[in-house]
């Protein structure tokens, strides 16, 4: 599966994420920015110039990152009763226990997925079958969790399901509204009761893995030792503050490189010529921005110069860029009493996602779950991973909140 069907799958990571959530946090949709034509390059390098899709993480971008996977859970679909056979019938997709969930069924649980959170199936042959058995898994693996979630006597008031579907209505469908929403629905052939029932859904998932977790304690010794273990990656990163041009081509860059040269100001230039609308007014200017934060080729070539040098032409995904570096703020450790609070809920959540994980793939080895071959995953036995489709929104912070 591409890195972008993951990002399409997996949009809570990095707080800008999709799904149905059992907390008070709502994402925006990722979308795939990358230029198919010029009009396509200058309305993308407009958005986001040298930037990266996904910028990097600093520990906060990390702890979201944390509490996303942790928080994630599975989908679910409309089962009908069956008793097995020796095999599945021909229009079985999988089968838990007696209840047998057929490809329709299954079909028609994505198109709901597709209408809350925007998962699409991809369409090369190779990430469309990897797509379809990771569905399946994650739908058997929500009726394992349904059947816990009866276990533990959860039940999710009505209101409170419609108030976390109006919100996420109102900010993921901005302008639009409810509109929008119900054209979404029926673009798809999905029915606002059946992204009502995945709302509950994940609402009632996320208060098992309250039952499940309990409090997770993390000791100040722990924590001292894991922030000496991690001082590389909790460190503040050497940052720079560039003037940055984006144009169409490599011709076109060269031509900006040999006015800047010439003495042209940068700013002059970049108000002329540059494609990146976000920092053209500013003159180019990208104000203390970290490696990670850069298109990778920007990135290596913006941070192997010095001062007031100049750099490029480079190609991005955005276009050619050209740029100079105008002053350099060195890395620092990380203080410890400065993060200590972060990093304690950073522990917390990558602890308690080990005990879920741990959990999870426990009951989904107790279940009789079969599935026909076409859907059968690659370890049928272990816990979904996050960017597997349906992991966004498994009972966590990264949709439409409690």
């Amino acid at each position: 599966m591409t890195d972008q069907h993951a990002d399409d799958l997996d949009r809570a990571a990095d707080g800008d994420g999709h799904g149905v959530a059992a907390e008070d946090e709502l994402g925006d949709d990722g979308r795939d920015a990358s230029a198919s034509d010029n009009d396509d390059s200058r309305g993308h390098a407009a958005r986001t110039g040298a930037l990266r899709r996904v910028l990097p993480a600093s520990l906060g971008g990390r702890l979201t990152a944390a509490a996303a996977v942790l928080l994630a859970v599975v989908l679910s679909v409309s089962a009908m009763v069956w008793r097995p056979w020796n095999s599945l019938p021909d229009n079985a997709a999988f089968v838990v226990g007696d209840e047998m969930v057929t490809r329709d069924e299954l079909d028609q649980r994505m198109d709901t997925l597709h209408a809350l959170y925007g998962v699409e199936e991809p369409d090369d042959p190779d990430e469309r079958d990897e797509f379809r058995r990771d569905a399946a898994k994650s739908v058997a693996v929500s009726m394992i969790l349904d059947d816990a979630v009866a276990e533990h006597d959860i039940e999710i008031p009505g209101k409170r399901t419609r108030d976390v579907l109006d919100r996420h209505i109102t900010e993921e469908f901005d302008g639009g509204g409810r509109d929008d929403f119900v054209r979404a629905l029926g673009n798809v052939g999905a029915s606002e009761s059946e992204v009502l029932d995945e709302v509950e859904r994940q609402l009632a998932i996320g208060r098992l893995m309250e039952n499940v977790l309990g409090e997770v304690e993390i000791s100040d010794e722990r924590l001292r030792a894991e922030f000496d273990e991690r001082a590389d990656e909790l460190a503040a990163p050497q940052r720079r503050t560039l003037r940055n041009i984006v144009v169409e081509s490599e011709r076109d860059a060269r031509d900006v490189l040999d006015r800047l040269d010439d003495g042209e100001s940068f700013e002059t230039v970049a108000e002329e010529v540059s494609l990146d609308g976000s920092t053209k007014d500013s003159g180019g200017m990208l104000e203390q921005v970290s490696k990670d934060q850069l298109e990778t080729p920007v990135a290596e070539a913006s941070f192997d110069v010095d001062t007031s040098e100049l750099y490029g032409p480079v190609e991005g995904e955005t276009g050619w860029h050209v740029g100079r570096v105008d002053e350099i703020f060195p890395s620092a450790p990380a203080d410890f009493a400065e993060i200590s609070g972060e990093l304690r809920e950073l522990v917390q959540a990558e602890v308690a996602l080990e005990r879920w994980r741990e959990w999870l793939a426990e009951r989904i080895r107790r279940a009789d779950v079969r599935y026909a071959d076409e859907y059968r995953p690659a370890d049928p036995n272990a816990a979904p991973e996050a960017s597997e489709p349906g992991s966004e929104g498994l009972a966590g912070t990264s949709g439409p909140g409690e």
